[in-house]
This record gives structure tokens, sequence and C-alpha cells, in this order.
């Protein structure tokens, strides 16, 4: 369960959440999209399939109010869920985890990923699985529970590396290193961010590159 964080949250700072980063890299979100779109949405005259993918585009890019990227990723949860559409069910929960972990709901959110994570296994969807796994382990990352985020890591590698995403996986091991460093376990951290240093030259990802190569200076520097 999530309950722990009712009584034990931290402010600590994980130096290396990459995956965020790099979503964030290749899909921004644009408050714009959100804004221009809010006329179509008080329209209310789409079809309910319009409509899905309309709450899904708004709840997406609308980063200015949480409140109401929330209200949106909770409305195509109810409206998904009423036609039965498990796709658009799953891409609600994970959405509800992303906004509530910024309005730092850290119970909710956890709750919502681990939901997303049940529906993709259920659907047999492994990226969305493994990357449902990667953010619980980041948040219990970022909240000092070593034993574990490194569970979660684990699962999301697994998980990833069946999935043929390169990507995701990459930024897994990167992430995963990064909680090993924070942990002392340099030897390890050292490993796994080699590992997806490589991967990374591999796709020519030259950002990512960058990331797997400052994290190895921080590494160097605590050796």
């Amino acid at each position: 369960t999530a309950s722990f964080f009712l009584n034990h949250c931290t402010t600590k700072l994980v130096c290396c959440v990459f995956l965020l980063l790099y979503i964030s890299f290749l899909h921004a979100q644009d408050q714009r999209i959100a804004d221009s779109l809010y006329a179509i949405y008080l329209q209310n005259n789409l079809t309910d399939s319009g409509r899905l993918i309309l709450l899904k585009d708004m709840s997406f890019n609308e980063v200015r109010d949480l409140d109401k990227a929330v209200k949106y990723a909770e409305e195509m949860m109810d409206l998904a869920t009423k036609k039965g559409n498990k796709k658009y069910q799953r891409i609600a929960y994970y959405r509800l985890g992303t906004k509530e972990r910024l309005r730092s709901n850290m119970e909710a959110a956890l709750n919502a990923f681990f939901k997303s994570a049940e529906m993709a296994k259920d659907m047999k969807n492994l990226l969305a699985e493994g990357e449902s796994y990667l953010a619980v382990a980041d948040i219990y990352s970022n909240a000092g529970n070593h034993n574990t985020s490194s569970a979660y890591y684990n699962k999301a590698i697994a998980v990833l590396n069946q999935s043929g995403d390169s990507t995701s996986l990459a930024s897994a091991l990167l992430n995963f290193g990064d909680e090993m460093r924070i942990a002392k376990k340099y030897d390890s951290a050292m490993i796994f961010t080699l590992q997806a240093i490589k991967m990374f030259e591999r796709l020519n990802d030259i950002t990512g590159k960058a990331y797997g190569l400052g994290n190895t200076g921080m590494i160097y520097a605590a050796t």
C-alpha cells in the first residue's frame, strides 16, 4: 500500500529522475494546446471516442492549473469506464499519477500508478507496465525508501527489457544507477549507469548519453 506516505515523507531531491525529463524532451507539454482545446471541450459535441482523445490531450498539456489537469484525467477515467475502454482507463490512471505527484499527493499518485501497472499487465502492454513501475520506483526513491524503490526499479527493468523499447529501458537503468549512487553503492551505480550510456550510444541519443556522463561524474566525485 501507499499508506506510509501519510506519516513518512521527505523532500530529498533525486538528482536524476531521467525518464520524466526525457519524455518531456520528446513530447513537450504545451499549455497553449490545452488552452486551444478548451473551447472544443466547452462545446461538448464530440463523440465519446473524440472526447476521450480530447481529455487525454488536455490532461497532458495542462500544466498551469494542476487541479484542472486532474479534473480532465478523472473525467477521462469516468468516460472510459462507462464505455468499457480499458486503454483509456489505463492512460487516465497514469495521467492521474503524474499530476498528483506534481501536486505532492504522493499516496494518490502511487495508487494511480499501481492501477496503471495492473491494467497494463492485464492488457499485456509491457511498455506501459514498465513505465508505471518506474514511476512507482521514482516516488519511493524520493521518499528515501531504498529497498522498495530498488525492488520496483528491478521490476521496471525486467519488464522494459521484454518490451523492446530501448529508450525507456536505458532511462530505467540510468535512474536505478542514480538510486544506487544515492545509497552509496557506487560499484552498482557505475554498472547500471555505464549500461545506460552504452544503450544511449547505440540509439545515437546525445541527450541521454549526456545525462549518463553527468551521473558518472557524480559517482567518481563521491568515491
